[in-house]
Formats: C-alpha cells, sequence, structure tokens
C-alpha cells in the first residue's frame, strides 16, 4: 500500500492529508479511532518526530512514510498510542478486588493443580498497573492465602512501552502514589546520578511477564492460556 500525498505544496490541506493518512494506519493497526478533534494533537505528534528524524516538512515526511511504512508505522503506534497510566490507578478497583473478590479468588485457585492466581493486565502500557497488581497480591496473600502463588502477564500494542515495563526503572516520585503497607521491600532505590529513579526488585518482578500483543488479534495470546487467566484489567 502507497499512500499519496495530493497537495503540490507544504499547506494546510498537505498537512491535513499527512494526519488524516496517518491516523489511518494506527486505526488499522491498532483499532484505535483519532477523531477529527485530535488533528492537532496528531499534527503536533507528528512534528516532534520530524524533528527526531531530521524532516523540514509534511511533503517530505509524506515520502518517508511511503519508503519506511512497515518500521514506520509501528514507531506512529508509540507515538500516537495515549499512555495515561501510573500506580494504583483508579485505586477503588482494588478495593473492591480486596472486599468483593479476593476470597472467592483464593478459593477457585486452591482447587487448580497450579495453586496460581493467574491476572491479565490487557492493556498495561509502561508497566505501573502490573506492578501495582503484584504489590497488591504480594501483600495480601501472605497474609490470606501463603500457600498460593500469582503471575501477571501485562500486554500492550506498543513494543516501547513494553520494553519500559520489562525494564521495570520508575521515577520515585511516580512510587509515591503507591500505599505505604503496599511499597515493603520491592523497590531498590537509585544512588547517585540515578538518584531520581527506583527499580523493581527481582522478587516482585518473577511474578511478571511483559509481551507486545494487539487486541485485535489474540489468538497467538490466548491460545496457551485457555482456562488459566482469572482476571481482566483493562
Amino acid at each position: 500500500r502507497r499512500l499519496v500525498g495530493k497537495m503540490k505544496q507544504d499547506s494546510k490541506d498537505i498537512i491535513l492529508s499527512v494526519v488524516n493518512d496517518v491516523s489511518k494506519i494506527v486505526s488499522e493497526m491498532a483499532g484505535i479511532q483519532l477523531e477529527e478533534k485530535q488533528a492537532s494533537m496528531v499534527e503536533n505528534r507528528l512534528r516532534s518526530r520530524m524533528v527526531r528524524l531530521g524532516i523540514s516538512n509534511f511533503r517530505e515526511y509524506l515520502d518517508y512514510l511511503n519508503q519506511h511504512l512497515e518500521s514506520e508505522s509501528q514507531a506512529l503506534l508509540s507515538l500516537l498510542t495515549t499512555h495515561h497510566t501510573f500506580f494504583f490507578r483508579e485505586f477503588s478497583h482494588f478495593e473492591f478486588l480486596l472486599n468483593r473478590s479476593l476470597p472467592r479468588l483464593i478459593e477457585k485457585a486452591r482447587t487448580r493443580p497450579t495453586k496460581t492466581i493467574n491476572i491479565w493486565s490487557a492493556a498495561c502500557s509502561k508497566g505501573h498497573e502490573v506492578y501495582s497488581l503484584a504489590m497488591f497480591f504480594a501483600f495480601h496473600l501472605k497474609i490470606m492465602a501463603p500457600d498460593l502463588k500469582f503471575r501477571i502477564w501485562g500486554t500492550d500494542i506498543d513494543p516501547e512501552s513494553v520494553a519500559c515495563a520489562q525494564n521495570g526503572v520508575y521515577r520515585t516520585e511516580e512510587l509515591k502514589q503507591s500505599p505505604q503497607m503496599y511499597m515493603a521491600d520491592n523497590w531498590i532505590r537509585g544512588q547517585k546520578t540515578v538518584a531520581e529513579f527506583s527499580k523493581v526488585k527481582d522478587t516482585l518482578k518473577k511474578h511478571c511477564v511483559f509481551q507486545t500483543a494487539n487486541l485485535m488479534s489474540l489468538d497467538t495470546f490466548i491460545k496457551d492460556k485457555q482456562n488459566r487467566i482469572i482476571i481482566i484489567k483493562y
């Protein structure tokens, strides 16, 4: 497939044409609908991408996109995916899980040969929610069901986000959003030049598995996990 910009000069029309082409690519890849009201956001992010590539105008970028469609489409997906995430986002969900669901999950997991609670964070972004769930289960299972294990799969369509999640390094300031009782001994504070960052300890990270997955095409991910996923969290 080749994208075609119809205008002869880098006018508002050519900019809109490129924005529309890019929005269509992202929609086809991930089902993300970028509406007309988001056109300025797409344009601004494209401009930052062009600066990074050393491209001076939208017509030149269109040529570059046509020549590198596969690799650039993936870069656009990372660029335009909104990563609204932080530790223990929507805390009421964790309260509901603790007060209403956890006893039943424990009971069900004890009937399984693996004695494991399995969780799927289906759009895990950069891993904040996965590690939030890991802290939650590590704390409460130690008290309520020390005989059980847990495993969390974190998936996202954006490879850059998945790589960040796998790395498990965040600004220490971000961790301050987490309840202190869940922090326990799960993080290592950086020193000297990396003092602003903290890294998840292996004792917590070992419960978390990250991989790239598109929610529009999940056959490969789901195939070997049927009858194993207990919680699905978006």
